[in-house]
């Protein structure tokens, strides 16, 4: 750029990047360089993700560099972000034990997520390369009762990604062992305090809030996300960044504005599995066809599912238990759809139809067959071969397409699932559903609630309709009918039990021994009536965020202490 003097003469200056010095920035800055890769099990939750270069030699636990930079699952799964954070001299101190800290914190309530811990060897490179992989939980971070250090004004936790604690303070207090106050307000009451780097805080602001101390609030159009659609601001922190809408599952769009199509599948005789899968195809002349697949899971008694996809698509094949079903096969591409999936929608396995010398052949030699099973088979609506699926045309031709039969939907990154359960998603980096195949007396989204011998819980009859996260009047109608009822049977119940209590606790009542069991029996009626209905209403609260972490504790300890027994 052109700089003026005060002699009215222009100099030529290079205005360098962070990551280059010198007067025609010729030199590269010691630097630590990042890709970052970060998944989550919540593909609707937003994140804010804080780098930060440390001294761990220094008793204050010194940050030197950090960066800060918002992570929203919906958009940038499949996203690698490079950071760079710069070393505070130059030359750098080979002397000092230096280490990159990662902490992630939901942005919506500022809830903490984890922190991950990775050293800085071969100091003496002049850049030192990190890739990392994070996953992020929604599972609450427990306090680590090994911990071999004191935290006098924190928690104990441990690094997700090694043996290694960490004292994580609470607000106004720093230093290894939190032991060190901090005398004034460093950011606003609603964000939560991180550190200090050259006298700036780092402060992790809450969705709508931004600036260094998080001062400023977002403005943004009333309604501008549709249909119950999350508005993430646009992160500051990202040149040329926009606006985001988290839609729900049933709509998409820039603003939520569209409505996805609908299909409804009923199982009609069959056997109930513990999930489906639902192949999309979308079909052109003019390209290879297109394929999405969502997976289901099936609830206790449950026959009937429903998918939501914006795609349009011409064909739906739905798996159960290794078998294949054709579903739905249109020309109309933007039509809700209820179905109906029956033994005889079979498409058979080529294997059943073909002798084993014509299956051992080359994939092209084994198809000039499809079209003879075809002919040969008048009510054979589908096959299905480990490299292809084929429908038969009204003129008994076989019409076929590439398709990979034995599909592997194992969940390849993280344990997401409790109790040894199986996990399964549907897609290898960017899945839409991560299912938990429960193992016997297991059950619940991540199979964490253990089922009885005999009978059934309320969490296993409930558990799988509660929406996480939503308010009463919008979850599924089984949910507000039970609440309903619920209500209902308490009110009754307490009236007629402190009435019959009255009547019983009279002398004359207790004369005989059935007036005392009758007593006795209406005080045992009150306590279950209140039991129950306490046991429902923690249920429902465990599945909302709008208790902290701390609460959310309590309410599972009440219930395990208090209703379970």
């Amino acid at each position: 750029m052109h700089l003026r003097s005060e002699n009215d003469s222009f100099d030529n200056v290079c205005m360098c990047p962070p990551s280059y010095y010198g007067h025609l920035c010729q030199y590269q800055n010691q630097r630590i360089s990042l890709t970052l890769h970060v998944s989550s099990v919540d593909r609707h939750a937003t994140y804010a993700i804080i780098i930060m270069l440390v001294d761990d030699d220094n008793e204050q636990q010194e940050i030197n560099a950090y960066d800060q930079f918002v992570y929203i699952t919906k958009e940038s799964c499949s996203t690698k972000f490079s950071r760079y954070l710069l070393f505070p001299t130059r030359p750098k101190d080979l002397s000092k034990n230096y280490s990159i800290r990662i902490d992630a914190f939901e942005k919506n309530r500022i809830t903490y997520v984890g922190s991950w811990h990775f050293p800085i060897t071969f100091l003496f490179l002049p850049v030192n390369r990190l890739a990392i992989s994070l996953i992020l939980s929604n599972r609450i971070i427990q306090t680590s009762s090994n911990c071999l250090i004191t935290c006098n004004n924190g928690t104990c936790i441990k690094y997700l990604n090694k043996e290694k604690y960490i004292c994580r303070c609470h607000s106004q207090w720093t230093g290894i062992q939190c032991n060190i106050p901090i005398n004034r307000q460093m950011c606003s009451q609603d964000s939560f305090y991180l550190g200090l780097v050259n006298n700036e805080s780092i402060c992790v602001c809450p969705l709508h809030k931004f600036g260094s101390q998080c001062m400023f609030t977002s403005a943004y159009p009333t309604n501008i996300c549709q249909n119950n659609g999350q508005y993430i601001p646009a992160d500051v922190t990202t040149p040329d960044s926009s606006y985001t809408c988290v839609c729900p599952d049933q709509f998409f769009g820039i603003n939520c504005q569209y409505a996805k199509v609908k299909l409804d599948v009923s199982l009609i005789d069959m056997h109930i599995p513990s999930y489906i899968a639902a192949y999309f195809f979308t079909l052109s002349n003019k390209s290879d066809p297109m394929q999405t697949i969502i997976l289901r899971k099936l609830t206790l008694f449950q026959d009937t599912t429903t998918f939501h996809i914006s795609v349009p698509f011409h064909m739906a094949i739905i798996q159960s238990r290794n078998k294949y079903y054709l579903a739905v096969l249109q020309q109309s591409l933007y039509t809700n759809i209820s179905t109906v999936i029956r033994p005889s929608q079979e498409c058979i396995p080529a294997e059943q139809l073909l002798n084993s010398t014509v299956m051992k052949m080359v994939q092209y030699r084994r198809i000039i067959f499809f079209h003879i099973l075809c002919h040969t088979h008048a009510d054979l609506m589908c096959f299905i071969d480990p490299a292809y699926l084929c429908l038969c045309t009204n003129d008994h031709h076989a019409n076929c397409m590439e398709f990979k039969r034995d599909r592997n939907f194992q969940c390849s990154l993280i344990k997401n699932c409790a109790n040894g359960a199986q996990c399964v998603q549907d897609h290898p980096v960017c899945p839409s559903t991560r299912i938990c195949i429960c193992p016997a007396c297991f059950f619940g989204d991540e199979c964490q609630f253990y089922a009885k011998a005999l009978g059934s819980t309320l969490d296993e009859i409930l558990g799988y309709e509660l929406k996480r996260n939503t308010i009463l009047s919008k979850q599924p109608i089984t949910v507000i009918v039970s609440a309903t009822i619920t209500m209902i049977i308490f009110l009754t119940g307490i009236i007629n039990c402190i009435l019959s209590i009255i009547v019983f606790a009279r002398q004359t009542s207790q004369k005989v021994g059935c007036g005392i069991y009758l007593f006795t029996a209406s005080i045992t009626s009150l306590a279950i009536m209140i039991l129950f209905t306490l046991k429902f209403w923690l249920l429902f609260l465990s599945y909302q965020s709008i208790l902290e972490q701390r609460g959310l504790q309590n309410i599972l300890l009440l219930n395990c202490r208090v209703v379970e027994p």
